[in-house]
């Protein structure tokens, strides 16, 4: 911080000229390291009125160490929820050091209470913040699917009738076959 004003500066020597270039508030140290919400599902479906943990993982790499986390600035969803278990003590911290996705780089897995988050019905993106032992933030995010309570869905054909669909039988009907196979149920009575 050159000025004064506690925002890092960027300086970079010039090599053609015996002087240096100065980008004042230009330095950005955040850091964005990969997260996994929901490790080896590729959707991460979320209930966003659901209870329950998520599980989160940040993705080690070549150039972020999970054992560098500051566990007790960990901070998930757009309510910053707290992890659910208590990571700043050394053991629990070392019992959720692992590989998730076998790239040979330890992951740090977290979990958060659903209820907590503040994931809405309308959210597709979901982030993790946070810092580092020498006080470098970070952030990451990952891709959600939020679906609504039970998973099914109800609607109504007709005064009276009622039938429920899973997705699956909504793909079905989106090509006829179900609502053929409905008909002829009907018609058949």
């Amino acid at each position: 911080d050159l000025d004064g004003d506690s925002v890092p500066d960027l300086v970079t020597a010039n090599s053609n000229g015996d002087d240096v270039s100065v980008l004042l508030n230009l330095c950005d140290l955040a850091v964005e390291p990969e997260i996994d919400i929901r490790p080896g599902s590729d959707s991460n479906p979320i209930i966003p009125s659901g209870r329950g943990n998520l599980p989160v993982a940040i993705l080690g790499s070549d150039i972020f160490d999970v054992v560098d986390v500051d566990a007790a600035t960990l901070a998930f969803g757009p309510d910053a929820a707290a992890p659910s278990h208590d990571l700043t003590k050394p053991d629990a911290f070392d019992d959720h050091l692992r590989d998730v996705n076998d790239d040979g780089f330890t992951d740090l897995i977290s979990h958060y209470r659903i209820e907590d988050t503040g994931i809405q019905p309308e959210d597709r993106e979901a982030c993790l913040t946070g810092e580092t032992l020498d006080g470098t933030p970070f952030e990451g995010c990952d891709a959600i699917r939020t679906i609504r309570a039970g998973g099914r869905r109800r609607r109504r054909s007709r005064p009276g009738w009622r039938w429920t669909t899973t997705p699956s039988e909504a793909r079905m009907a989106a090509t006829g076959l179900l609502v053929s196979a409905w008909w002829n149920c009907l018609c058949a009575r």
